[in-house]
């Protein structure tokens, strides 16, 4: 939905995603999923996305981060 959003000011409007306790998600494979879909999005316009996630420290966040291509986190 984001992607849809027109520009109608001369400045780019934000857009803040809170993504809490990203541990408690039912399989590893979600949160896969969703960190490398985040980054897909890294340079969406004409919405600045700024994405904030709390998770417990887990060894398979910490891997799937590290996966990320670019380090784009």
């Amino acid at each position: 939905p984001l992607s849809g959003v027109q520009q109608t000011h001369l400045t780019t409007p934000a857009c803040v995603v809170v993504i809490d306790t990203l541990d408690e998600c039912e399989r590893e494979e979600d949160i896969r999923a969703i960190l490398q879909l985040l980054t897909q999005n890294k340079d969406m316009r004409p919405v600045s996305l700024q994405v904030f996630i709390t998770s417990r420290l887990q060894l398979y966040i910490r891997l799937s981060f590290k996966q990320i291509l670019n380090r784009t986190y």
